[in-house]
């Protein structure tokens, strides 16, 4: 913006410069750069994901087996990690006084409770979180390596179960 107008003072002469005159320029010169930014061609976007229809799905049994499997192995990886949570949570303080802390505004806490019990229960969220991130990568890293299907197709499978009553219902046979 600043470069115009400096550009602006070169070109032109010293009369026309004067105090009634740069305003207009210079909103001519933000109008001006503003079009140049509108009209800029826009950088390529990323392909969107194709939209999954329900109809005309076919998703062989090998697959949805599969799925469940993977589905099945991430269930369990998810109780191990609560139940450590909780373990954790139980260790350091009573669950019940730490979910009591977890529900209250953080401005009422020092009305409710010790400083003692509000630095142990942040210390505490803080272990959780780095526990909650290391986590979640473990299972992206199960999902990405040793997952035998792909992490693409894992997903598709997931979303169209999600949307196609009728493929969700062969699913549910095919694990029973």
């Amino acid at each position: 913006m600043y470069t115009i107008l400096i550009a602006l003072t070169l070109c032109l002469p010293g009369n026309e410069l004067s105090a009634k005159n740069i305003k207009p320029i210079k909103a001519r010169a933000q109008s001006n750069l503003k079009k140049l930014i509108k009209n800029k061609i826009p950088l390529a976007k990323p392909t969107s994901k194709a939209k999954i229809t329900t109809k005309d799905v076919n998703i062989p049994d090998k697959d949805l087996k599969t799925h469940s499997k993977i589905v099945k192995i991430l269930n369990k990886k998810k109780i191990e990690h609560m139940n450590e949570l909780e373990k954790l949570i139980a260790a350091k303080m009573n669950t019940k006084k730490f979910q009591k802390i977890s529900t209250i505004d953080q401005k009422d806490l020092k009305k409710h409770f010790s400083k003692k019990d509000i630095s142990i229960y942040n210390s505490l969220k803080e272990l959780l979180k780095t526990k909650q991130i290391s986590f979640n990568q473990e299972t992206s890293k199960y999902l990405y390596r040793e997952a035998p299907l792909s992490l693409i197709r894992y997903r598709q499978i997931s979303r169209v179960l999600q949307i196609n009553p009728k493929l969700k219902k062969r699913y549910d046979k095919l694990i029973k």
